[in-house]
């Protein structure tokens, strides 16, 4: 068997650290189980990184590059900012359920769990998201696809929210049914609030 290259390792060492939260849930999160699930010891994780803080913050700074990634590549040429939020709402629901709600869940488990000091780490990423999102929201003001008197701040953190929790309730649903309906059924409640 070839020898893995360190990116190819630390690659491995987060998806593993990802499946452990998804699967068990951040108290499990340990440098050994990792190394179990990786199949390295422990002394060979940390000769990739320094800590499990430092594979968390890998982990985050990923599911940050994701997210905002969407955000850009949803926009198509001559929609309007509501078109665009649409077309968010859209991919962001896509990913949820081609990936299993991995970046929503892990966002919550982050959250919840305090242990590992990541709350700051989350905590921007989740408002770069947001700033993001009141961005499309203003220039939909300026555009007119969004009424003039839409609460900015409100309304960016009511479609977060909407993704949120829909990715939360499928995954403590075991992912048991699609929610394609729902899907469409929460776009139009959150266009007719907002769209002029």
């Amino acid at each position: 068997m070839a020898r893995q290259s360190t990116s190819e390792r630390q690659l491995q060492i987060i998806e593993a650290t990802q499946n452990l939260i998804t699967s068990k849930g951040m108290e499990f999160v340990t440098i050994d189980a990792i190394a179990e699930k990786v199949g390295l010891t422990e002394g060979a994780i940390y000769k990739h990184f320094r800590s499990k803080r430092e594979i968390l913050t890998l982990l985050i700074d990923s599911i940050e590059q994701n997210l905002m990634e969407t955000l850009v590549n949803s926009k198509q040429v001559g929609d309007s900012s509501l078109d665009h939020l649409g077309r968010i709402l859209v991919a962001h629901l896509n990913d949820v359920e081609d990936r299993r709600a991995v970046s929503f869940i892990i966002i919550s488990e982050a959250i919840a769990f305090d242990g590992i000091f990541m709350s700051d780490r989350v905590s921007l990423m989740l408002n770069n998201y947001l700033d993001f999102i009141k961005n499309v929201v203003d220039e939909g003001i300026k555009d007119r696809s969004i009424r003039p008197d839409v609460d900015i701040g409100a309304a960016a953190n009511t479609f977060l929210g909407m993704i949120q929790i829909v990715a939360t309730l499928w995954s403590l649903d075991a992912y048991a049914e699609s929610f394609k309906g729902l899907r469409t059924n929460m776009w139009n409640i959150y266009r007719k609030g907002v769209s002029s």
